[in-house]
C-alpha cells in the first residue's frame, strides 16, 4: 500500500453559517452553529486515509478535553496516534463565519500545533524514510517542517509543502521541496516574496471553482477544470485537494491525473457544509 506521512495540525473548529460576511465593526445574525475536529493536517491525513492510502500523521494536542477526544477520533477513523504527541497547554481551536456561496472567514490560535517541533520530527524518522511522501502545512512551526523535509530529503522521498495560511517559506525549506502547492492569493504573495515557477521542480496552484494549474519545472504547464459544484461550503477545500492530489502521487500516478483526483475532492467538499465529517472516500469519487 501507498504510504503518506503528514506533518500535521488540529484545531476544533466552531462554525457559523451566515447570510452573508459582515463588515468590519457589525454583527449579523448566524443560522446555526456547528463544531467539529479540524486543521490542514488533520483533514488532508483523514481525507488521504479514506482514499486508501496509508497514513502515518505527526500532530500535536494540548493536555485538554479537545486533544483526548481527538485522539479517539482518529481511532474510529482507524489512524495511528502512534506520533500524536500530548504537550502543555491549549489545543489549536479556530472560528468561522460561512457565507453565501461558501465564503468564509476564519481566525485561529494554533495553540498545541506552535509547539510541535524538531525532536518529534526526528522521532518520527522510520515513519518519514518509510513513506513515499511527505506533507507539510504551515498551522505549525518551521522547525518541525524543516526537520522532517531533510529527513525526507536525505532519503529520497519526495515532499509536497502547503504554506497555508502563508508566511515566508524559508529557504532551507524550499530547497527541500519538490511540489509547493498554493491557492490564488498565496500564488500572489508568493510571487510578490520574488517566487518563479521554476524555483521549486514543481508548482501547483488551485484556482477555486476554476481548476488548477501546474507548472512542472522546464516542461508547458498543465492546466485541469475543476468539475462544476453549486459551492455550499468552502472550508477545507484545499486540504481536500492536497489530499486527493498527494494520494495520487504517492500510488505512481501522473501529474495530471494527481491534480484531476485534487479538484474531485475539493469539489466533493465545496457541495457540502462542514469538512471532517463529509471528506470523501474512493468508492464516493467513483475512482
Amino acid at each position: 500500500m501507498s504510504r503518506i506521512f503528514v506533518v500535521g495540525s488540529f484545531v476544533h473548529a466552531m462554525c457559523w453559517p451566515v447570510e452573508r460576511l459582515p463588515l468590519p465593526g457589525e454583527s449579523v445574525a448566524a443560522s446555526g452553529f456547528f463544531t467539529e475536529p479540524g486543521g490542514k493536517g488533520l483533514n488532508m491525513a483523514v481525507a488521504a486515509h479514506r482514499l486508501g492510502v496509508a497514513v502515518d500523521l505527526l500532530l500535536a494536542v494540548g493536555d485538554d478535553a479537545w486533544g483526548a477526544a481527538l485522539r479517539q477520533r482518529l481511532a474510529d477513523e482507524g489512524l495511528s496516534t502512534a506520533l500524536v504527541h500530548t504537550l502543555p497547554g491549549p489545543s489549536g481551536c479556530g472560528v468561522a463565519l460561512i457565507g453565501e456561496c461558501g465564503h468564509n472567514m476564519i481566525a485561529i490560535d494554533f495553540g498545541a500545533n506552535a509547539r510541535l517541533g524538531p525532536a518529534q520530527a526526528e522521532a518520527a524518522r522510520s515513519a518519514i524514510t518509510a513513506a513515499r511522501l511527505v506533507y507539510g502545512q504551515f498551522e505549525v512551526g518551521d522547525a518541525a517542517l524543516a526537520r522532517a523535509f531533510r529527513l525526507a530529503r536525505e532519503a529520497g522521498v519526495a515532499t509536497v509543502l502547503n504554506p497555508s495560511p502563508w508566511r515566508a517559506i524559508a529557504p532551507a525549506l524550499l530547497a527541500d521541496t519538490d511540489v509547493l502547492l498554493l491557492n490564488e492569493q498565496e500564488a500572489a504573495d508568493w510571487r510578490a516574496s520574488g517566487g518563479v515557477p521554476g524555483a521549486v521542480p514543481t508548482l501547483v496552484v488551485t484556482q477555486g471553482a476554476a481548476g488548477c494549474t501546474a507548472w512542472p519545472r522546464g516542461e508547458a504547464p498543465i492546466t485541469v477544470p475543476a468539475p462544476e459544484v453549486a459551492a455550499v461550503d468552502t472550508t477545507g477545500c484545499g486540504d481536500a485537494f492536497s489530499a486527493g492530489f498527494c494520494s495520487a502521487l504517492a500510488e505512481g500516478l501522473p501529474l495530471e491525473a494527481a491534480l484531476r483526483r485534487g479538484n474531485a475532492c475539493g469539489a466533493h467538499l465545496a457541495a457540502r457544509r462542514g469538512v471532517l465529517a463529509v471528506l470523501p472516500t474512493r468508492a464516493e469519487l467513483g475512482a
